[in-house]
């Protein structure tokens, strides 16, 4: 007679669900860490920096993009890492401290278990002999039950408050864990806010088309130390009418945030019926 096993079938859909789930929140949490980024710099509250999920997702897919941009560039990627060590370090060695010593009791509860093993079985004596703690369970019933109940309310009273603590400190834990995402675009969103917002003394041009064609032709720079920094200057137009103007710190579907290098002037500008012209200068 055969016997057929029939393989559980991987739900792939629910896979791709719970990939999609797991990178929707990292993403909110890399964008939430450059609308932090935003604020440290220019002082504007970051929850004006964003208007919806979507437009997090929005920075979050820019800082996953400057990540890899800059892969590559170890100068860059070691600022990075050590201003991430600077702001975490603490959180970091809270979870490393916790980590060791839950791996330390574990490890002493074990020891504390295999040592007096033997100690319980001379105790408990033969099971189904009248020897020991055993046989006078067995002869006494009500004793064992009224030890059962007292034992378990024992537990209820202590192990309540055990099970509340260590949750509390899971869940310390978890949130030490989810708010090193946010670190990471705080860190990419600050070194990209000095080097191509703050640090430039010009906009970028405006090329026609010859000049975009020369441009493209042109060897690039030898070296990092040549690079010119130039920042992304805007005018907003609405019916006609020039409202604003300014370099361009963050943009969203929904609003633009512009910096004026002249006086320091922050601005969240809406872009409802509004629009967007690429200026070279301000």
């Amino acid at each position: 007679m055969e016997v057929t096993v029939h393989k559980q079938a991987t739900n792939w859909l629910a896979v791709v669900v719970s990939i999609s789930s797991v990178s929707g929140i990292v993403l909110a949490l890399l964008g939430y860490g450059v609308a932090l980024a935003v604020q440290t710099r220019f002082g504007l509250p970051h929850p004006l920096t964003f208007s919806s999920t979507l437009e997090l997702f929005n920075l979050g897919c820019w800082a996953v993009v400057q990540i890899l941009a800059d892969s590559f560039n170890f100068s860059v990627i070691w600022n990075a890492v050590r201003e991430l060590w600077a702001t975490t370090w603490p959180m970091t060695v809270a979870v490393v401290v916790f980590a060791i010593v839950s791996a330390l009791t574990l490890r002493l509860i074990v020891v504390i278990i295999r040592k007096s093993r033997p100690w319980l079985s001379n105790l408990t004596g033969r099971a189904g002999s009248g020897d020991g703690i055993n046989g006078f369970f067995t002869r006494n019933p009500r004793i064992l039950r009224t030890l059962a109940i007292l034992a378990g309310s024992l537990g209820l009273v202590i192990g309540t408050p055990l099970l509340m603590a260590f949750s509390l400190v899971a869940l310390v834990f978890l949130c030490a864990l989810l708010a090193l995402i946010p670190s990471v675009g705080l860190t990419v969103g600050k070194a990209y806010l000095d080097d191509w917002v703050i640090r430039p003394t010009v906009c970028m041009p405006v090329l026609n088309r010859d000049a975009l064609i020369a441009k493209r032709a042109a060897k690039p720079a030898p070296s990092a130390s040549l690079k010119t920094y130039a920042a992304h200057c805007i005018a907003i137009v609405r019916a006609k009418e020039e409202i604003d103007r300014g370099r361009v710190i963050f943009a969203t579907t929904s609003a633009v945030i512009l910096f004026d290098p002249r006086n320091g002037d922050v601005r969240r500008v809406p872009l409802q019926d509004a629009t967007v012209k690429v200026i070279g200068e301000l």
